[in-house]
């Protein structure tokens, strides 16, 4: 136990010999993972928006050639378009549901590291 208390003594004399304490060095943890946490979002959201919008242009595009195509194709390319349409909504929404995880997994690890160090 004596080891340990010895450990955390010197770990924080080395926080204050750099003028910081180590509450604001584990704040300023906290926060750049915040931060990246915050960022990944972003990305991901932002991914997440540009597959839809070329899935969207795409489904526009195969609805026009089915509208152009012979009427007994219609009902085909109709299920077509709806088809493709509705896997580029999965993929959306399963690249939302991975930057939810992924943000929820950074602050499960911050946090657990602030409490390690509290």
């Amino acid at each position: 136990m004596g080891a340990a208390r010895d450990r955390a003594d010197e770990a924080a004399r080395r926080f204050e010999a750099r003028g910081k304490s180590f509450g604001e060095d584990v704040e300023e943890k906290y926060d750049a993972a915040k931060a990246n946490a915050k960022q990944g979002v972003a990305k991901a959201r932002e991914s997440a928006e540009h597959l839809l919008d070329e899935g969207r242009a795409e489904t526009s595009k195969k609805a026009e050639e089915a509208k152009e195509s012979w009427s007994s194709w219609v009902g085909w390319g109709k299920s077509k378009v709806d088809e493709d349409a509705e896997k580029i909504r999965a993929q959306a929404d399963a690249t939302k549901r991975d930057a939810a995880q992924g943000v929820a997994n950074v602050a499960g690890d911050v946090r657990s590291r602030a409490e390690k160090h509290a």
